[in-house]
């Protein structure tokens, strides 16, 4: 078999949200040569399945990994002979996801999973020291980075989205009925704190004007918690609570909400919120840097997460007023078309690559 040269290599390690796509969609529409080695089951199975691969390979000029896991270990050792430019594309902040994910483990008792976990974070932060070059989401991870690692080079590169059909909104008249959502990850403490007290607020609103019903979505060790606490809660009739779990098909509820909120002190860049912009939703966020970072839009009302009346009165403005849910839904579905959609993302890929 003839060998071939290859620009990119995306080590796509075991992933249910498959984040390796956020890269190889956007480089498909580059001039770029590159391929994907999926993850082909248990950990011996990918070691000869990547040596079998590495074999019948040409030159190799970038290979990418993702987070850090024993796999991409084995391909930082790979790359010792292959001499690639190893690059690590992060997500979030390196040391409080990976410390709040172990947390919630041990809350569960999962021993097992527990000692896994400690295993990967131990690689993760090797990896870290030792890579060429980070792809990040947000300029707001590169000092936990910097921490690790004093000296190093980072491109941002957010997450592409694909537009999605902008929800007509009646102009003539505010809806008497508020649908609002949001969708998180339960396995973090830090989110499940900050969704208990939005719903405090909630429980304490005098709004009386609407009916507002609010959809929660997300899975994890921490659901049950919410539940619990949201049964010990008294909403005014105005209000339903609706706590759904983990949800495969989102875009029902993103297709049929009225406003899209979402609290969380921990997150980089949460996918979330761009998919609710790209159904063209107005958006209701905590006034938190890192989304102001890459957020800077009219699209989004921020409110301080420690103030409840700051909350509900933004809360009851776009509530209140259906030509500004409008407005702040079109700009957020001209934002994501201009800067987040898969082929502005793939300039800025191509631009990196052969600069």
């Amino acid at each position: 078999m003839k060998k071939y040269n290859l620009d990119i290599l995306i080590i796509a390690v075991r992933d249910p949200r498959e984040r390796y796509r956020f890269i190889s969609e956007p480089l498909s529409r580059t001039r770029l040569n590159f391929e994907i080695l999926k993850d082909k089951g248990p950990f011996l199975t990918f070691i000869f399945y990547s040596i079998k691969y590495f074999r019948f390979r040409g030159k190799i000029k970038n290979i990418i990994i993702f987070g850090g896991s024993i796999k991409n270990f084995f391909w930082y050792l790979m790359n010792l002979f292959i001499g690639a430019n190893l690059i690590m594309r992060e997500g979030g902040d390196p040391l409080l996801v990976y410390k709040s994910y172990i947390k919630g483990l041990k809350r569960n008792g999962r021993l097992l999973l527990i000692i896994k976990a400690y295993i990967n974070y131990i690689l993760y932060i090797f990896l870290i020291r030792n890579v060429d070059e980070f792809i990040i989401v947000n300029e707001s991870i590169y000092p936990s980075l910097r921490n690790i690692r004093k000296k190093n080079t980072h491109y941002v590169v957010i997450p592409p989205l694909k537009e999605k059909k902008l929800k007509k909104v009646l102009l003539n008249k505010n809806s008497q009925q508020i649908k609002i959502m949001t969708i998180t990850n339960f396995s973090i403490f830090e989110k499940y704190l900050c969704l208990k007290k939005i719903l405090t607020f909630f429980a304490n609103s005098k709004i009386e004007e609407f009916q507002i019903e609010v959809n929660i979505l997300g899975g994890g060790s921490y659901l049950k918690d919410l539940e619990n606490f949201s049964d010990c809660l008294l909403y005014n009739k105005y209000f339903k609570i609706n706590i759904h779990g983990f949800l495969n098909d989102i875009d029902v509820f993103l297709s049929k909400a009225d406003i899209f909120f979402y609290v969380s002190e921990l997150d980089s860049t949460p996918n979330a919120i761009l998919e609710a912009m790209s159904f063209g939703l107005p958006i209701l966020l905590n006034n938190y840097l890192p989304f102001k970072n890459i957020i800077n839009t009219e699209g989004v009302l921020y409110f301080n997460l420690e103030n409840k009346n700051d909350f509900i009165k933004k809360l009851y403005k776009l509530s209140s007023d259906a030509k500004l849910r409008k407005k702040m839904g079109t700009d957020n579905l001209t934002n994501i078309k201009k800067n987040y959609s898969t082929n502005s993302i793939a300039k800025k890929l191509e631009s990196y690559f052969l600069n």
